[in-house]
């Protein structure tokens, strides 16, 4: 019995918490499903507390206000539900929150179960958690939490100046599919670059990945790569291209 509730605690971690960056790449936690099932009715009508009781831990099952649907295609039923918990201020102008991802497997008839549960740390340029219409919260490493928002604040200060006809002391390159984006010249797209629409930032590599969705997931997105040498000007690719198997 005593091994027993060991390994349960070792296995149904806590939500991750802000921590000091460091080299890591970008990583989900891992937490253990429950076990429990929903049909599909269930799933469509039930609140996020209801939901969040059968398909979440324990441990951060209290702490989620928010779900959505991730739906499937061709009649099947849902393919996941993701958590999200308040959005908090960190520091005077950004925002930070925990979601939960639940993928979902058939349980027998017409029921579903959870097959994996994995937590993220979401980010955002928005003080007081309030940003321009559209805005949404980025995916990243809370590892590189800290270096993601200074990394951040430097890009948004780049497309302000990229905007003001100022020097940019930066390498541009830009490249996309038809109708070309990149026609209007790499400083004007650097400036209209839809940065409160990103869905991750990640480093990996020695480079910085930005993902910007300003549209459907399955629509072309903009992929970012920033190289920030310690010595020599910085340089960034912006490749209008289908996006990533999120």
């Amino acid at each position: 019995m005593l091994l027993s509730l060991i390994f349960a605690f070792q296995v149904e971690q806590q939500p991750p918490t802000w921590v000091p960056d460091d080299e890591r790449r970008w990583v989900q936690t891992w937490l253990r499903p429950t076990g429990e099932t929903v049909t599909e009715s269930q799933l469509r009508s039930a609140s996020t507390q209801e939901l969040a009781a059968r398909l979440l831990p324990v441990s951060v099952a209290g702490a989620v206000t928010s779900h959505q649907i991730g739906e499937n295609t061709d009649g099947l039923p849902p393919r996941m539900v993701v958590f999200h918990g308040d959005a908090t201020p960190v520091e005077a102008d950004a925002c930070r929150r925990t979601g939960y991802t639940v993928t979902l497997k058939p349980a027998g008839d017409r029921n579903l179960t959870g097959e994996t549960v994995s937590s993220s740390l979401e980010l955002a340029l928005a003080p007081g958690c309030h940003g321009e219409p559209g805005w949404r919260m980025m995916r990243t490493n809370p590892a590189q939490a800290a270096r993601s928002l200074e990394l951040l604040r430097w890009f948004a200060n780049l497309k302000m100046r990229a905007a003001g006809g100022e020097d940019l002391a930066v390498s541009l390159a830009c490249t996309g599919f038809q109708p070309d984006p990149c026609a209007a010249g790499d400083r004007a797209v650097l400036a209209a670059l839809p940065l409160h629409q990103a869905s991750s930032i990640s480093m990996h590599g020695g480079n910085w990945y930005l993902e910007l969705n300003p549209g459907r997931r399955d629509q072309l997105h903009w992929r970012i790569r920033i190289h920030r040498p310690a010595e020599g000007d910085p340089s960034i690719r912006m490749d209008w291209t289908p996006p990533p198997p999120f």
